[in-house]
C-alpha cells in the first residue's frame, strides 16, 4: 500500500489508548495487540469516543454536507446525537439569515400560522424546520451535515470523506473526549492539549488559549 493507509477501528482504538495512558503492547510476531494490565476504558467506550471524533471532524470541516430541499413545517435533519445539522438555507437562490424562536415570536406572535411575503429567515425548533415569513408550503434549499455511519467492527474504517492523512488526528480528539470525562484538573489540561494537537493536525489551528 501507499504511505497513507486507512486506519482500522482496532488501530485507532490502540492509538487512542496509548494517548490516554492505557498500556498497550503491539506484538509484531503475532501481528496482534495485547492490552497490558487493567484498562481504564472499555473497547465500547473508546469506540464511542472515536465515533464522536469522526462526527466532530465532519462537522468542523463541513466534510459531509448534503444539499436538499425542505418544506417549511417539515422535520429538520438531525444527527445521531440529536443536534440539528442544517448549516445554510436559501430561498429562490438567495441566502437567508438563521433566526430563532424568541426573535420570531416577538416580531409576530402568530408567525407560524402563516404570513405573506418571501421568506427572509430560517430556523429549526424542536426538530422542525421553519421559514419566516412563513408562507405555507414554501420550500427552501438547505445545506446540512450528514452524520457519518458509526464504526463498530474492528476492521471498520472512518467515513470515506475523511482524508486518510487525518485518520490519526481522530485519536487525539477521541483521547481528549475520554479524558474530559475524568473531570479532574490534570485530565482536563491534558484534554485541552490533545484537542489543540487535533485541530492543528486537521488544519484548523487552535486559537491562543484554547
Amino acid at each position: 500500500g501507499g504511505i497513507m493507509a486507512a486506519k482500522t477501528l482496532l488501530e485507532l482504538r490502540n492509538a487512542t489508548r496509548a494517548l490516554v495512558g492505557d498500556s498497550v503492547r503491539y506484538d509484531p510476531a503475532d501481528g496482534i495487540t495485547v492490552l497490558q494490565g487493567p484498562t481504564t476504558w472499555t473497547d465500547q467506550e473508546v469506540n464511542d469516543a472515536l465515533n464522536y471524533a469522526q462526527n466532530d471532524y465532519c462537522s468542523r470541516k463541513q466534510q459531509t454536507t448534503v444539499v436538499a430541499t425542505l418544506q417549511s413545517g417539515s422535520s429538520a435533519p438531525i444527527s445521531s446525537f440529536g443536534e440539528e445539522t442544517v448549516v445554510h438555507a436559501e430561498f429562490g437562490g438567495v441566502g437567508m439569515d438563521k433566526s430563532n424562536l424568541n426573535f420570531e415570536d416577538r416580531l409576530n406572535p402568530s408567525w407560524r400560522v402563516g404570513s405573506s411575503g418571501s421568506p427572509k429567515r430560517w430556523l429549526t425548533h424542536e426538530g422542525i424546520f421553519y421559514l419566516s415569513p412563513n408562507a405555507n408550503g414554501l420550500t427552501a434549499t438547505v445545506l446540512y451535515l450528514e452524520v457519518p455511519a458509526p464504526m463498530s467492527g474492528n476492521s471498520a474504517v472512518p467515513d470515506s470523506r475523511i482524508t486518510e492523512a487525518h485518520h490519526t488526528a481522530l485519536t487525539y480528539m477521541a483521547a481528549s473526549h475520554l479524558l474530559i470525562q475524568g473531570r479532574d484538573q490534570a485530565s482536563s489540561q491534558k484534554a485541552g492539549t490533545l484537542t489543540a494537537v487535533y485541530l492543528n493536525l486537521i488544519g484548523l489551528l487552535a486559537a491562543a488559549g484554547a
